[in-house]
C-alpha cells in the first residue's frame, strides 16, 4: 500500500497511510479512551513489514518492542488484545520476490510470519484472526484493482492482471495459508500458559487465563431480491451471498467452494487437493470475525444479455456494465447490483460513502443467513460470531464543525 498510495490517481488528493491515526504514538491515549468508554477488547493488526522489513529474514526489533508495549498497555487496563496476522499489508519486498499473493512462496512465508508473531506475543494474546477480509484482497486487489497491488483486465487502470483468473490464485492461495496458520497454532501455541508477572494485577484476568482461540475475518454486504419473489433475482441473490462469503466460509467449514461458484467459474477455479481439504476441515476456526456494513438489491441475468446490453433498459445497474466486459468474479456471478429499488427508491438512508447505505434489516438479515447455513455444521454445537467491523461515516461529518458531529442523530 506504501507504493500503491504514491501512484498518481490511485488515492484521493494523493493522501498516503505515513501517518494517518498515528497510533504508534498515541497509543497510550487511545488506550486511556477506550478505559474511559467500557471497552473490553481492542482488535488490532499487527504490519508484517514492521516485524519482517523484507517479509523473512532479521526481525526488527523496534517494531516488536512497539507490539510489547501496546499489549501490555492493554493487558494493564484490563482491555482484551485481538490480534489480526493479516490486513491488507504485505511487505512491498515479497510483491517484488514473487508477486506476492499469486506465488505458493506467499503461503510459506506467511506461515513463518505467524509464526514468529505466535512465538513473540501468544503469551498476552488470546485471540487470534488469520485474515481480514480475503475477499477484498482478491477482489479489490485482482479483480477491478482498486486496491493494492492494483491489478486487473482494464488497461485504462491496470498495467497488469488478469481480472477472470487471479482473484481465483489470490483467494485459494489465502486459505491455504489460513489453513497452515490454523494447523501451526493448534498444535504449537493453543494451550501455552500466558505469562504477564511482571504485573501481578494482570493474574486475575479471566480472558487472559482462558485457552487460546484463533479464527478468521469474512465480510458480507447483504443482498436482497431486486424484484422480490422473483426467482432469478432470489437466485442472484443467493449467488452474490456465495460469491463474496461463501467464496471463503464454504471452504473454511465444508473444505469445498460454493456449487453456484463451482459451476459458474469452473476450470478457472483452483481444486483442493484431498491433503488441503483435511488440513482446512481438522483446523476448525474457533470463531468467525463477520464485518457488515450495507445491503444491496440483486437483480439475475444471463452473461450474454450483459455483454449486449442496452443500457437504458438496464436504468439503475448501468455502473455495473462496465465490470462484465472484462470477465472475473463480476461477471461470474451473473447478477447486477443497486441500492435503488424498482420504484428509483434508496434502500436506506445515504451515508457519506457512495457505496454505504444504512440498512439495520440487512445487519439482521446477515447474521441470521450465516447462523442458519453455517452455524449448525460447526463443531461444539454453534458457530461463534463476533462482529469485527461495522459502521458508517455520517454525511459532512469531515467538514462540519465538531459540536455537530458529536450531535449524531444520523447514526
Amino acid at each position: 500500500w506504501d507504493e500503491f498510495s504514491r501512484m498518481p490517481g490511485k488515492i484521493a488528493n494523493g493522501d498516503t497511510g505515513d501517518t494517518a491515526a498515528d497510533s504508534y504514538h498515541l497509543y497510550e491515549q487511545d488506550i486511556a479512551l477506550m478505559k474511559n468508554l467500557g471497552v473490553n477488547s481492542y482488535r488490532f493488526s499487527i504490519s508484517w513489514s514492521r516485524i519482517l522489513p523484507n517479509g523473512t529474514g532479521a526481525i526488527n526489533q523496534k517494531g516488536v518492542d512497539y507490539y510489547n508495549r501496546l499489549i501490555d498497555a492493554l493487558v494493564v487496563a484490563d482491555i482484551q488484545p485481538v490480534v489480526t496476522l493479516y490486513h491488507w499489508d504485505l511487505p512491498l519486498a515479497l510483491q517484488k520476490r514473487y508477486n506476492g499473493m499469486l506465488s505458493r512462496s506467499f503461503i510459506e512465508d506467511f506461515v513463518h510470519f505467524a509464526d514468529v508473531c505466535f512465538g513473540l506475543f501468544n503469551d498476552r494474546v488470546r485471540k487470534w484472526i488469520t485474515f481480514n477480509e480475503p475477499w477484498t484482497l482478491a477482489y479489490g486487489g485482482y479483480g477491478n484493482g482498486v486496491f493494492a497491488p492494483g491489478r486487473c483486465s482494464k488497461r485504462e487502470i491496470c498495467s497488469q492482471g488478469n481480472s477472470s483468473t487471479e482473484p481465483y490464485i489470490v483467494g485459494h492461495n489465502l486459505l491455504l495459508a489460513h489453513s497452515r496458520a490454523m494447523e501451526l497454532y493448534n498444535n504449537e501455541y493453543k494451550h501455552k500458559p500466558y505469562n504477564f508477572s511482571s504485573h501481578s494485577e494482570v493474574t486475575h484476568r479471566v480472558w487472559l487465563a482462558s485457552p487460546g482461540m484463533i479464527g478468521i475475518t469474512l465480510n458480507l454486504d447483504w443482498a436482497e431480491p431486486y424484484t422480490p419473489r422473483y426467482l432469478p433475482d432470489m437466485q442472484a441473490a443467493t449467488r452474490h451471498k456465495d460469491f463474496q462469503l461463501g467464496w471463503f466460509l464454504d471452504p473454511v467449514m465444508f473444505g469445498t467452494y460454493p456449487p453456484s461458484m463451482v459451476d459458474s467459474v469452473g476450470d478457472r477455479l483452483p481444486i483442493f487437493t484431498e491433503e488441503e481439504k483435511m488440513r482446512l476441515l481438522s483446523n476448525p476456526i474457533d470463531f468467525l470475525g463477520l464485518n457488515h456494513y450495507s445491503t444491496k438489491y440483486y437483480m439475475g441475468v444471463d452473461s450474454v444479455d450483459v455483454y449486449s446490453a442496452n443500457v437504458t433498459y438496464y436504468g439503475n445497474f448501468t455502473s455495473q456494465l462496465d465490470a462484465y466486459a472484462y470477465g472475473g468474479w463480476a461477471a461470474d456471478q451473473r447478477s447486477l447490483e443497486t441500492k435503488y429499488s424498482p420504484s428509483g427508491m434508496l434502500i436506506g438512508a445515504q451515508a457519506a460513502s457512495d457505496w454505504l447505505n444504512n440498512v439495520p434489516w440487512g445487519f439482521y438479515n446477515t447474521i441470521m443467513y450465516v447462523h442458519s447455513k453455517y452455524g449448525v455444521s460447526s463443531h461444539a454445537g454453534g458457530l461463534l460470531i463476533y462482529i469485527t467491523e461495522n459502521g458508517c461515516d455520517a454525511p459532512h461529518e469531515d467538514t462540519i464543525p465538531v459540536p455537530d458531529v458529536l450531535n449524531d442523530t444520523f447514526r
